[in-house]
């Protein structure tokens, strides 16, 4: 009963604040509904990895994903659902939400829908995305409902969440990085303010959150906040630049850490930490070619962890992006020091509690992932 009632009045509040901002009227909406969805597929050679060098790699399905759009005067949806393989969780739901259409500028979803926190919609460029990914702060995905203001080159998001996608803190079985095993996200408020410049935007974001520990049955606070801009230089715009710099803290957590959990998989992470992110891209038209565009870029990041003993990571992905019509082709050099996903570590190491993104080594060494993923979109 008091969680009907707070979510009663949470929708209350959010639809009143809607109303109070100013719109320019209703423009004439199509009812439609479209499908679409996409194919990929992964080249891998991961030096840490001699299973994997011994045979110059593999080869591998990535993903086949379907995609609808639907609009029905001022009620509209999104859902995207993945089939990925199996060990990587194989049938996932990345979104999903029914959105109503209050003005030009104001809009409501609820449903599985984008954390509203950071760059919109990633900071990073490549096929990997960046540091924040994978630890829950770069795309991420929980249910929940969430507002939506636009005017005069302000952007605002209000949005409360009731837990992660799925519901379930053990089921890893999905798209983005959120607590898992003994913790679960049990209610989360996010707020980000963007404002639009002439060739740049610059925004801020603030999350704070209770996590259950179902080992102690306590609960603990979780808060981060994050700034961030990004600019287009040259007269053609064609080079970009985002920054950005996150502090987070899951409070009082067992051991300075906390178990993330994505795509059947877990691992722990440092309780509080920092990270700094620079991601730069550079875009070059193709002119009478098959080929549209290549986009070269690099994309570091930091994570500066917050306690005595814990040593800090990095994450680097050099690349290009060849968009060639309906074919997109990502080809990257992805490193890593004390990141779970690239070298001997974490989940892919034999002392997944404490290296990693969690306590790291003391002398870790750059350990790299050249992949070539190929994706056809429809």
């Amino acid at each position: 009963m008091f969680l009907k009632s707070k979510l009663n009045f949470f929708t209350f509040i959010i639809i009143t604040i809607a109303t109070l901002f100013p719109s320019s009227g209703n423009a004439s909406i199509k009812d439609s509904v479209s499908i679409g969805g996409a194919l990929r597929f992964n080249y891998r050679y991961k030096s840490w990895n001699k299973d994997n060098t011994n045979k110059g790699g593999d080869f591998v399905f990535d993903m086949f994903a379907i995609k609808a759009k639907a609009q029905y005067d001022k009620l509209f949806l999104k859902a995207e659902y993945r089939f990925y393989p199996s060990q990587f969780g194989g049938g996932i739901l990345k979104e999903g939400y029914i959105g109503y259409r209050i003005s030009d500028n104001n809009q409501i979803v609820i449903g599985t829908t984008q954390v509203p926190f950071g760059v919109n919609p990633y900071i990073g460029n490549s096929y990997f995305y960046n540091m924040q990914y994978y630890i829950g702060f770069e795309d991420d995905y929980d249910n929940g409902i969430k507002w939506t203001y636009n005017h005069n080159n302000w952007t605002i998001d209000l949005a409360y969440f009731k837990n992660a996608e799925g519901g379930n803190s053990s089921d890893n079985k999905r798209y983005s990085y959120d607590p898992t095993t003994s913790f679960q996200e049990i209610g989360q408020w996010n707020i980000r303010v963007d404002r639009s410049l002439k060739s740049a935007t610059i925004g801020a974001s603030a999350q704070y959150g209770k996590i259950l520990n179902f080992d102690t049955d306590k609960k603990h606070n979780s808060w981060a906040i994050e700034g961030h801009i990004t600019k287009d230089f040259l007269s053609t715009k064609r080079l970009n630049v985002k920054l950005e710099a996150l502090y987070f803290n899951y409070e009082d957590m067992p051991d300075h850490q906390i178990t993330m959990g994505a795509y059947n998989s877990s691992y722990n992470v440092a309780s509080e930490a920092s990270v700094y992110s620079v991601a730069v891209a550079y875009k070059i038209p193709i002119e009478e070619s098959i080929i549209d565009y290549i986009q070269i870029y690099n994309d570091y990041s930091y994570m500066n962890k917050s306690y005595s003993g814990f040593n800090d990571s990095q994450m680097n992905v050099t690349g290009m992006l060849i968009a060639a019509g309906p074919i997109y082709t990502y080809i990257d050099y992805a490193q890593g020091k004390n990141q779970d996903w690239f070298g001997p570590w974490g989940s892919y190491g034999p002392n997944s509690n404490e290296n990693g993104m969690s306590r790291g080594d003391a002398n870790p060494s750059w350990e790299g992932w050249f992949n070539i993923n190929i994706g056809y979109y429809f």
